[in-house]
């Protein structure tokens, strides 16, 4: 069998027998085939480095993925967070807006004449002035959400 693995350096292409090949001829091809394998293995060496970089090329990659994921998942629960916030907002001011409408331009006003007394007078008014600026508040938040 190892007969058929020997070839002239001729390259003829039948089989040569042990009796053909001299010495030096097939000390040539043994280290001929040596050394073809000594560059197999630093291929193959050099093949499995590029692939060693490449997975950690794609593991750094997966862990930046996953932390991505992570980020937007918060972000995308901030978000409904948020856009709950602003209904809230938004049907608090509605509500306001509406009782402003139905009780008039003069709400305030009449609510300040109806007083008893000076003294009733004065605490109605701040109490109007705390409501006025809690629903500006309300507002300015509004407008600042949309």
């Amino acid at each position: 069998m190892v007969a058929g693995l020997l070839v002239t350096s001729a390259g003829a292409n039948r089989p040569l027998t042990w009796a053909e090949v001299t010495p030096t001829e097939a000390k040539q091809k043994i280290d001929q085939i040596r050394t073809d394998a000594k560059q197999k293995k630093m291929d193959i060496a050099k093949v499995e480095a590029e692939i060693n970089e490449h997975k950690k090329v794609i593991d750094a990659l997966d862990k930046k993925t996953i932390q991505l994921d992570n980020e937007l998942a918060k972000l995308r629960k901030q978000h409904g967070e948020n856009q709950q916030q602003l209904k809230r907002v938004e049907d608090k001011v509605m509500h306001k807006l509406v009782t402003l409408y139905l009780k008039g331009e003069d709400a305030h006003l009449a609510k300040l004449v109806m007083a008893d007394s000076f003294s009733d007078f004065l605490r109605r008014y701040e109490l109007i002035r705390i409501i006025v600026k809690q629903d500006l508040e309300d507002f300015n938040e509004f407008a600042d959400s949309t």
